[in-house]
């Protein structure tokens, strides 16, 4: 059902792939059984957490049906931080089928993030925007990617901080502007090490490289590769 679009389009070497866990369908199918017992309140988060899985496990009807029932009960109780995290999922999930409901349901979740102070959803809906735009609006992903930025570094985000500076990293690489995307992404990579977010890193260094390589500084391009390509493996490993 899905057909995966990479908005950054910027060479990687690697090759994602989802792994489905033996751990995951067992969890899942604990949830459903939670769910049957469940007050509606706590159901709202159960269902968040179901709707999750089943994504990850390329579930996509259930998902979404999931998705639509855990909105319907937040809607109802007036769960409005579980709302908007329904909402930035949402767009997640059709940032893969349809590209005008993930702007929508992006833009559903920044405005009640931002109404309720919920800055985590309110951050990372900016930068999913931000990567919407990317391509056929820079200057626009640019502006979002900076209200990230303003925002997650106030609040101590710091991987909604390390998405928005790999972002504007990748504006000024196609800018030519190549000392600035360089200056993000060092800035990404520190933060996605202070989180430990080892994909993040690796996709970093990778980029990184890229523009060592285009300086034809080979030695630290190649350190960096090998870098990336040694995390990456030990992510495929687990």
């Amino acid at each position: 059902m899905r057909t995966v679009f990479n908005k950054l389009v910027l060479v990687s070497v690697f090759i994602g792939c989802i792994q489905l866990l033996y751990a995951d369908d067992a969890r899942l199918d604990s949830l459903l059984q939670v769910v049957e017992n469940s007050d509606s309140r706590e159901k709202v988060q159960v269902l968040q957490d179901v709707m999750r899985i089943q994504f990850q496990q390329l579930l996509d009807d259930e998902a979404l049906k999931t998705a639509e029932e855990a909105l319907s009960l937040a809607k109802q109780y007036d769960l409005e931080g579980a709302q908007a995290e329904i909402y930035l999922f949402l767009a997640e999930f059709y940032s893969f089928v349809e590209a005008e409901k993930e702007l929508q349901y992006a833009n559903l979740a920044h405005q009640l993030a931002s109404e309720i102070n919920y800055y985590k959803v309110e951050t990372a809906a900016l930068n999913r925007m931000a990567n919407f735009f990317l391509e056929e609006n820079p200057d626009t992903a640019k502006y979002f990617a900076q209200q990230s930025i303003a925002i997650s570094s106030g609040e101590g985000i710091s991987d909604n901080q390390a998405e928005a500076q790999k972002i504007l990293g990748v504006y000024f690489y196609h800018q030519s502007l190549y000392q600035k995307a360089l200056e993000h992404w060092q800035k990404s990579l520190e933060l996605y090490e202070e989180v430990n977010n080892q994909s993040g890193m690796a996709l970093l260094m990778n980029n990184i490289g890229v523009i060592y390589r285009r300086w034809g500084e080979y030695k630290t391009a190649i350190e960096y590769y090998q870098n990336a390509l040694q995390i990456q493996e030990q992510l495929n490993n687990k």
